[in-house]
């Protein structure tokens, strides 16, 4: 019941974090009080968050797997051991492997909500930058265009 508790309050705590960044950030209690240059000093930070976020969840997933692959190992040197000291072999694989493992389980504990934060603060900031760009139809690339602006 305790683990539990602690991981609401964690959870909270997160949430709680992460819902007016833009606050301790720059002052504000509005994101719409934003100019552009905070918007995109903020799109360049949650970026970094989100790209930080997926590295540490790759590289998580691979300790991880490297620990599953020692803790399997480990556990069959152990059923196929013929002495005692396979047997001793087989226990330290596995249960370093098992070590690596969960190390890798609390690195993608990290990564995933690292990752998510940048993607939502991402997509926020971008609809909050829509706010900057110039209404109307745009011109073409090629060709001859009309531009409108109103």
């Amino acid at each position: 019941m305790k683990h539990k508790i602690l991981i609401i309050i964690g959870i909270m705590l997160a949430m709680s974090v992460q819902a007016q960044w833009y606050a301790n950030q720059h002052g504000v209690t509005n994101m719409n009080d934003l100019n552009l240059e905070q918007l995109q000093m903020s799109l360049d930070q949650a970026m970094k968050l989100k790209k930080a976020g997926v590295i540490t969840t790759v590289a998580s997933t691979a300790v991880t797997i490297i620990g599953l692959v020692m803790y399997s190992n480990g556990l069959d040197q152990i059923s196929t051991a013929s002495t005692y000291g396979g047997i001793d072999d087989g226990a330290e694989r596995a249960y370093s492997g098992a070590g690596v493992f969960y190390m890798g389980l609390i690195g993608e504990c990290v990564g995933i909500p690292l990752w998510i934060a940048g993607a939502q603060r991402t997509n926020i900031i971008k609809v909050h930058m829509a706010k900057f760009q110039p209404m109307g139809y745009q011109q073409p690339a090629y060709g001859v265009g009309l531009s409108l602006t109103f």
